[in-house]
């Protein structure tokens, strides 16, 4: 199921297509749901057949896996989890637009090459308003402001607090986890256990605790 979905993923990246490319991803999404939904064991599964070295595709695999398994924690309803399902697989859908060599350099980013990155959140959120006519305010805004913080200091609206929503705060919790816990050209991936001690200790102005706490529990197999 992951190598399936990470060729679907692959594929948002890479086809001309993009309406196609973005209803296949939905379809994979929505199969790692029901799997999740009807199988204790498979979210812990799918976590350890997750790759831990970053492409922006397997990215995108796992941050759905984890806020599918925050989510289901949490009771969302069916509806819901579908909603975030298709948000986080397509919350990274806007680097598609990023200048490729700026996405890919080897090394530290300057900061033009930051700021420019940063403008994919926005860059979703056009493609699936404009390219699919998305009107569900729960994907866009999980798309939109998953880089938002509690405290105001995020992009691409510095919103902050109740103004982000609970789909962006699951898809920004499972993104930075997945950042964290993944090797880079320039970083060794952190371990589980010291990914979610900086979380929970170190960006608590930043990420709603009460859904951490949730991700932790799965991670735990509770």
């Amino acid at each position: 199921m992951y190598d399936a979905a990470r060729g679907v993923m692959k594929g948002l990246f890479e086809r001309e297509d993009l309406p196609a490319a973005i209803s296949d991803v939905k379809g994979a999404a929505e199969v790692i749901m029901d799997n999740v939904l009807h199988d204790d064991k498979a979210f812990l599964s799918l976590v350890k057949a997750s790759s831990y070295d970053y492409y922006t595709y397997t990215h995108c695999i796992n941050v759905a896996i984890y806020s599918i398994g925050i989510g289901k924690f949490l009771g969302l309803s069916n509806d819901e989890l579908k909603a975030l399902a298709y948000g986080a697989a397509l919350h990274d859908v806007g680097k598609s637009k990023v200048d490729q060599n700026i996405l890919n350099k080897q090394g530290k980013l300057d900061n033009d090459e930051f700021n420019h990155i940063k403008q994919h959140a926005a860059f979703g959120f056009e493609i699936l308003c404009d390219t699919t006519q998305e009107a569900d305010s729960r994907i866009l805004t999980a798309v939109r402001h998953h880089h938002e913080k509690l405290d105001g200091s995020g992009y691409p609206d510095g919103i902050s607090g109740s103004n982000i929503s609970l789909y962006a705060k699951i898809v920004t919790i499972a993104d930075v986890f997945d950042a964290l816990n993944t090797k880079r050209c320039y970083k060794d991936p952190m371990s589980t256990f010291d990914t979610l001690m900086m979380m929970k200790n170190q960006m608590g102005n930043h990420l709603d605790v009460d859904i951490l706490k949730a991700f932790i529990m799965c991670m735990c197999g509770k």
